[in-house]
């Protein structure tokens, strides 16, 4: 079985050259506005010792251990989010950095889509803290308060992620939204538009407040 996230470094490498981007700015910043939900500190600059933080913020509101399982989660999740264009995997990434491979992700999304899909697999795992293969209401807004989300932005993505109303979603269904949030060029942002919460209607401001205002 192939490794989507090996897939996804060989892709960048192939696409990140092209120079086409029919995305619009409003798509732009959205896609900004998911990668910048990672960023807690508001610099601009996503790390793995963010995404260790986060993980430990995921288990503690979820009143589990942070076990060396849980960080090894952590990692993964990192991989898929701090591959360069060349392929490798290192402490921290930028906007700058992150932009043209999202963007050639979407352009090639008839090749990229589905291992972008099971590449957010291992977001799922993380924030599935019970790991019984289910995403339940409460692990889903765990993992957005560990984002900064409120609760109540957080119910709107559940309601999304959810209309159903069932207990529980599946991996497929969140996976499909985490691809589809930064996919989807639909001129109002799409049904995933709420993943990482409620989508605010101002893109371009941070949603972390710069919290050391020396680092710009």
């Amino acid at each position: 079985m192939r490794s989507p996230i090996r897939f996804l470094r060989l892709s960048n490498r192939r696409f990140c050259t092209q120079a086409k981007c029919s995305l619009t700015q409003d798509h732009i910043l959205r896609c900004r506005y998911g990668w910048r939900k990672w960023d807690l500190d508001g610099d601009d600059h996503l790390s793995r010792s963010t995404f260790i933080t986060i993980g430990k913020k995921v288990a503690a509101l979820n009143g589990v251990e942070f076990t060396k399982d849980f960080e090894e989660k952590c990692h993964n999740t990192w991989t898929a989010w701090g591959t360069a264009p060349d392929g490798s995997v290192g402490e921290k990434t930028t906007w700058e950095e992150f932009q043209p491979i999202i963007i050639s992700l979407i352009e090639n999304a008839e090749t990229t889509r589905q291992a972008c899909i099971e590449a957010n697999s291992a977001i799922f795992d993380w924030c599935d803290v019970d790991g019984n293969g289910t995403m339940e209401k409460k692990e889903y807004t765990a993992w957005q308060q560990a984002l900064g989300t409120s609760v109540e932005d957080a119910e709107v993505g559940w309601a999304d992620l959810n209309p159903e109303n069932a207990d529980v979603i599946t991996r497929l269904r969140f996976t499909t939204y985490a691809t589809d949030f930064f996919f989807s060029k639909d001129t109002d942002h799409g049904p995933c538009k709420n993943f990482y919460g409620k989508l605010p209607t101002d893109l371009d401001s941070h949603p972390h407040e710069l919290t050391d205002p020396n680092r710009k």
